[in-house]
């Protein structure tokens, strides 16, 4: 009797253990644990880790700080198999990883590092530095002089780009920098001053970007009503505003991307505030050298983009997208908004993919759907196009700005077959020519030799549908090719 009392028990015990086992093994989400090599993330400084999609030797990092199995610090991993693969390296407890990026075969991580070892060598133990580098089964250290918290690395031909704090002897500067040799060394200032301060009130928060030659930064710190506020552009040797900015008395722009060959913005504007380009969504349109509030918004702040595959990907503070009901999270597709809802909470501070497997960081650990998990989770199934999706209404895009009129000049026959003439009327003659789609794509141009009275036009193999025909960069006309 005792034997089988006692083999009661342990039944029961064993039934109440398997109903307290964590609640994801029931979840009926399709997030699921992405902490496969990582025993517990940290969080060193306020700033927060990031997803690096595409990243160095075209994989998907993870950068900011964690332990990883056999709690050793480590600053960086790639994902691979359903787990984390750590960048051979072990740090100091109040390291962290801030950026990552490849230039030609060497691999670089920067941020702030005091060093344990490197691949398993411990020579270097308790060594200060901005750099890690990487090059095939070489690891090595570099600490650059007055270069600080190397937020932001972009690669561009021979160059690297950063955003650091700049301390020289004499002050600390928030800046933009250039290293023409591998971040050996790096040149402040490369470029004239902020549009219209100093290099200082770009913000060590600024994000950068890179365009056909041009520099793109964020900008917040400007005047008011500055055009340059939000959003400014450097061709090499000028600094240039983008329409009316947004000079919002509170409005910000947080990240921008190119998608589809457009620049997009996100962040905290809206149309309450006169000129401002949307509300918190924008897509600047080269054609009429304006915003287009497209999309019919966002309902809060836009945090981030990613551009992934044929789709534009943004983290959001609320849950409409357009006209949908999508939680934080929703990918554009430049005709209408999609996600997967569900009851969670935070929202994501990063997201990245992997093979086309959606990944998320949350700055602490999430509830979905009632469950909590991890702060690092994949998608498993179609965030975007799958059973449980919800879409915006299709259209939201194609909100048309209107053109400047081409005072002084004619098109005919309008509409046309795709053939028409386009001549000068007035005393100003035909000098360049620029057809854009209603989606703001250059799909011709032509720089003529010397100034025309009339040139004929032939737009190859273009569909039916409404153009922007622009002449001499600052007058626009409609035709519509049948």
């Amino acid at each position: 009797m005792r034997c089988k009392a006692l083999l009661i028990k342990n039944l029961i015990l064993s039934l109440c253990l398997a109903s307290s086992v964590n609640p994801i093994m029931a979840q009926s989400h399709n997030w699921k644990p992405a902490m496969q090599g990582i025993n517990e993330l940290t969080r060193p400084t306020n700033l927060p880790p990031r997803i690096i999609t595409h990243g160095p030797l075209g994989k998907t990092w993870y950068v900011g700080s964690y332990l990883d199995e056999d709690s050793l610090y480590r600053c960086a991993a790639y994902w691979e198999n359903e787990k984390w693969h750590p960048f051979p390296a072990t740090f100091d407890r109040n390291s962290y990883g801030l950026s990552m990026a490849q230039y030609g075969d060497t691999v670089i991580l920067a941020g702030s590092f005091r060093l344990h070892t490197l691949k398993g060598d411990s020579s270097l133990f308790n060594k200060t530095s901005t750099w890690i580098k990487m090059h095939n089964d070489s690891v090595w250290a570099d600490t650059v002089n007055y270069y600080f918290s190397p937020k932001e690395i972009l690669v561009s031909g021979d160059s690297l780009f950063s955003t650091c704090y700049y301390q020289n002897p004499i002050d600390t500067i928030e800046a933009l920098v250039l290293s023409p040799d591998k971040g050996a060394t790096w040149r402040y200032p490369f470029s004239p001053m902020h549009p219209t301060l100093d290099p200082r009130y770009f913000g060590i928060n600024i994000k950068i970007g890179l365009h056909k030659g041009s520099i793109y930064v964020t900008n917040n710190i400007d005047s008011l009503g500055s055009p340059f506020k939000g959003i400014a552009r450097y061709d090499g040797q000028q600094w240039h505003s983008l329409g009316q900015g947004v000079p919002g008395f509170n409005s910000k722009v947080w990240d921008f991307a190119f998608y589809q060959d457009d620049l997009y913005i996100g962040g905290n504007f809206n149309n309450i505030y006169p000129n401002d380009p949307g509300e918190s969504f924008a897509r600047w349109n080269e054609a009429t050298q304006q915003w287009e509030d497209v999309g019919r918004g966002v309902e809060r702040i836009i945090e981030s983009f990613l551009v992934y595959d044929s789709l534009l990907f943004a983290i959001a503070g609320r849950s409409r997208f357009g006209d949908a009901t999508i939680p934080y999270l929703a990918a554009w597709d430049g005709d209408k908004w999609c996600g997967t809802p569900q009851a969670w909470y935070p929202n994501p501070k990063s997201v990245g993919f992997h093979q086309d497997t959606l990944l998320a960081y949350f700055n602490f650990n999430p509830v979905i759907d009632g469950d909590t998990l991890p702060q690092l989770l994949y998608y498993d199934g179609d965030y975007v196009n799958g059973p449980d999706a919800n879409c915006s209404t299709p259209g939201l895009g194609r909100e048309e700005a209107e053109p400047k009129p081409a005072d002084g000049f004619s098109l005919y026959p309008n509409p046309s077959q795709g053939s028409f003439t386009l001549e000068a009327t007035a005393s100003e003659s035909i000098k360049v020519v620029a057809i854009y789609n209603t989606q703001g794509q250059l799909v011709w141009q032509k720089e003529f030799t010397e100034r025309l009275p009339k040139v004929e036009i032939h737009l190859p193999q273009s569909p039916p549908g409404l153009y922007l025909v622009k002449v001499n960069n600052h007058h626009a006309q409609q035709i519509i090719v049948k």
